[in-house]
């Protein structure tokens, strides 16, 4: 066999094999709002204040492929505006698997609907669940219904 040859050969398998071993973001067909709604262990309305990107390992269990992952991804801090499902808190963080493991892209100062997942301790939202801008979110906003509101006013003291 000619050496060059030979050598494209073990550059081809050398790449099979590592795209086969690569963790990829593979979702099935979202459920409907009032059926996301159950299955989340929390569902609000955040504008997101603050991200702290992680730069890992981490490790987080992902019930989509059954067993831990190590990761990099990040903490977004949201203040909540309105909550269907979960704490009435002011702010919750949301951790997120970098973008080719299903992780959500939140942006600062943008608003999200959210459904999040409870995984190893922390709240994890993904590309997979209906999380989505609000203005996106219309939908799922007239199907959800009204949610609490979550008032946390500073009221400055009399003098």
């Amino acid at each position: 066999m000619n050496p060059a040859n030979a050598s494209g050969l073990s550059v081809a398998a050398a790449l099979f094999l590592a795209a086969a071993g690569a963790e990829a973001c593979t979702c099935t067909e979202r459920p409907e709002p009032k059926q996301a709604l159950a299955e989340a262990d929390a569902v609000f309305v955040g504008a997101v204040e603050r991200i702290e990107v992680r730069t890992g390992p981490r490790q987080i269990r992902d019930w989509a492929v059954g067993r831990s992952l190590q990761y990099g991804g990040a903490r977004n801090t949201l203040r909540v505006i309105t909550v269907w499902k979960g704490p009435p808190d002011e702010f919750v963080s949301i951790t997120t698997v970098p973008e080719g493991l299903c992780g959500y892209p939140f942006s600062v100062g943008e608003t999200y609907l959210v459904y999040a997942q409870r995984r190893s301790g922390e709240l994890v939202a993904d590309i997979c669940s209906r999380t989505n801008t609000e203005y996106k979110a219309e939908e799922d906003l007239q199907s959800l219904g009204p949610g609490t509101p979550v008032l946390k006013w500073d009221i400055p003291s009399s003098p």
